[in-house]
C-alpha cells in the first residue's frame, strides 16, 4: 500500500504493523472491548476502545427462533475472541467465530450451505454484505444497517427491534401455507 502525506488509517493492530507502523506495546487490547488502532502519516497516534452491549431483546429473540425450529446459531463477528465469547454466552448462542473479515464470514456461510444447511444470515454492516448475499435468506436490520447491507439482503427489517425477525419468519410461513392451500 502506498501512503501519502496526511493518510489516516484505522484498523487492527496487526494491519498497522503489516504496513510498517510501529505500535507501542503499552497499547494492548483489553478483554472487555475491541480496539481500533489509529495512524496518521505513517505514525501511530492512538486507539479507540469499542464495547458492545447485548441488546435487551436478543435472548428472547433467540428463544423465539428456537420455537420456530431454528436450532443452530453461529455468530460471525469482527470483534475479538473475548468480547465475542461474552456476547455469545449472554445471548445463548450455539457457536461463534471472532475476528472475522468479510471474506471469512462469506466462507462460513458457503461451508454451511455445502454441508446441506439452510442458512439465514442477519447483518447490518458493510462487512456483512457478502455473507448476506450468499445466504439462503439474507436479512438486514434496516434501521441500524448500512445502505450496502440493506441493498444486498433479500429482506430489510426497517425497525431496530430484533423481535421482528421471528414475527417475520412466522408470517412468511403462514403466507406460504395459504398459497399452498389455495393452489391445492
Amino acid at each position: 500500500m502506498r501512503k501519502r502525506a496526511g493518510d489516516r488509517l484505522a484498523g487492527r493492530r496487526s494491519w498497522l504493523v503489516e504496513l510498517g507502523i510501529a505500535v507501542p506495546e503499552s497499547f494492548a487490547d483489553t478483554a472487555a472491548a475491541s480496539t481500533l488502532y489509529l495512524a496518521q502519516e505513517g505514525r501511530f497516534i492512538g486507539t479507540i476502545q469499542l464495547a458492545d452491549a447485548l441488546r435487551a431483546e436478543t435472548r428472547a429473540t433467540a428463544e423465539s427462533l428456537r420455537r420456530l425450529g431454528i436450532d443452530d446459531f453461529v455468530m460471525l463477528t469482527g470483534d475479538r475472541r473475548e468480547v465475542a465469547a461474552e456476547i455469545a454466552r449472554e445471548a445463548g448462542l450455539t457457536r461463534y467465530r471472532a475476528e472475522c473479515l468479510p471474506e471469512e464470514k462469506l466462507a462460513e456461510v458457503v461451508a454451511l450451505k455445502a454441508a446441506g444447511r439452510s442458512v439465514l444470515v442477519i447483518g447490518d454492516g458493510v462487512n456483512d454484505a457478502p455473507a448476506l448475499a450468499a445466504g439462503d435468506l439474507g436479512v438486514a436490520m434496516g434501521a441500524l444497517g448500512s445502505d450496502v447491507a440493506i441493498r444486498t439482503a433479500d429482506v430489510a427489517l426497517m425497525g431496530h427491534d430484533l423481535r421482528a425477525l421471528p414475527r417475520f419468519l412466522a408470517l412468511s410461513d403462514r403466507t406460504l401455507q395459504i398459497i399452498n392451500q389455495n393452489l391445492l
